[in-house]
């Protein structure tokens, strides 16, 4: 709706404005219109859009702090969950580290055994290797001592066979056999017949046990019935004296002592 507005001026004013303007045909002024309605209706525009550019600012800033805080609080998830994972990291960082110490450990206890293992494999090997060159030494020796023991047998059956026809001249001259004792390097030689040359006298039986197994000589141990230990010790020195090469003198001598003895009771 339009307004008339009147306006009072001052009569200096209206004077000096009359002098310069023309009369008019009346004396009213003239009526100004300034458009208050579409003046007002462009404020209430705007009005308008300002409320409305506030309120979405407004929404806008609360948008913006609503999806800040939200990823400020995601940002604090990512940290926590990022911590719990170098601390998890670190835990397994940590029981890695230990684990290469302890198979280090273990290699080197390994690598030491090794060479334990390596070195007594080798001092078995040289042992071996000695043993087997002493077995073949052995062998060899056990191969020559065979060689000798047969043909010791074979001159021991050959002597044995002599000795024998010896022993049995002896035993059938001299009235004597020869026993065991059950003790080694022992024999008992026993004369039978005694005496029995002699008019009136019995025939007796006498023995005593040759020890041949001293290096120093041979020696009587024990007579039945005694007999003169001199005597006895001049003989067995006379056949220790000739390493027994004389043992058919010896038993003859012994013989003797034995008759001489039977006689003088």
């Amino acid at each position: 709706m339009s307004q008339t507005m009147t306006l009072d001026l001052p009569s200096s004013f209206s004077m000096s404005t009359t002098s310069r303007v023309a009369p008019r045909p009346n004396n009213d002024l003239p009526s100004l219109d300034f458009n208050f309605d579409d003046l007002r209706t462009k404020m209430a525009a705007f009005t308008v859009r300002f409320d409305d550019f506030i309120e979405r600012g407004r929404e806008r800033v609360l948008e913006e702090r609503n999806h800040f805080r939200a990823e400020f609080a995601q940002t604090q998830d990512r940290q926590a969950t990022a911590r719990r994972q170098i601390a998890a990291l670190e835990a397994a960082s940590a029981d890695h580290d230990a684990l290469l110490a302890s198979q280090a450990a273990e290699t080197q206890e390994m690598e030491a055994t090794i060479g334990t293992l390596t070195s007594t494999r080798d001092a078995h090997a040289a042992n071996v290797a000695s043993l087997k060159s002493k077995l073949a030494h052995l062998q060899s020796l056990v191969a020559a001592r065979k060689s000798k023991d047969a043909a010791d047998a074979e001159r021991l059956a050959g002597q044995r066979k002599l000795d024998e026809a010896e022993l049995a001249v002896w035993e059938e001259c001299l009235g004597m056999k020869v026993e065991g004792t059950g003790v080694d390097d022992r024999l008992r030689f026993v004369f039978v017949g005694l005496g029995a040359d002699k008019v009136g006298s019995v025939a007796v039986e006498a023995h005593f046990v040759l020890d041949v197994s001293n290096v120093a000589g041979y020696a009587v141990l024990a007579c039945d019935p005694e007999l003169d230990q001199e005597k006895v010790a001049r003989i067995s020195q006379r056949l220790s004296e000739g390493d027994g090469e004389d043992l058919a003198g010896f038993l003859k001598g012994m013989r003797e002592l034995f008759v001489e003895e039977i006689h003088r009771r």
